[in-house]
């Protein structure tokens, strides 16, 4: 089975969740209401500082790169090819990427 159809199979399955659940809390069954709401949330307006920190602006995306190059060092790549063997590889992996969302709002 390929990934496209995993891929398309969970959002099928999310979106049929978001309907169900709008139909046990509200009491109407109705297909179209999570896409409305998707809709609705694209097009709210968004808030944007005042005055930006050119210093974040601009460390966000080294920052990024950096967290994306630190989380890759403890993925296996192949059996002999391993660029840090961590004890706690996992715990590292997911403190790396949490910079990801960190650098994201600082850019």
């Amino acid at each position: 089975m390929s990934v496209a159809a995993i891929l398309l199979a969970l959002a099928i399955g999310a979106y049929f969740v978001a309907v169900v659940e709008g139909w046990a809390s509200e009491g109407r069954f109705s297909l179209s209401r999570p896409a409305i709401l998707a809709l609705a949330l694209l097009g709210q307006e968004q808030v944007l500082p005042r005055k930006s920190d050119r210093l974040f602006f601009e460390a966000g995306p080294v920052l990024l790169l950096v967290a994306g190059l630190l989380a890759a060092a403890v993925i296996p790549l192949a059996p002999g090819l391993i660029v840090t063997d961590l004890a706690t590889g996992a715990l590292f992996l997911n403190a790396a990427l949490a910079y990801v969302l960190v650098a994201l709002i600082m850019a």
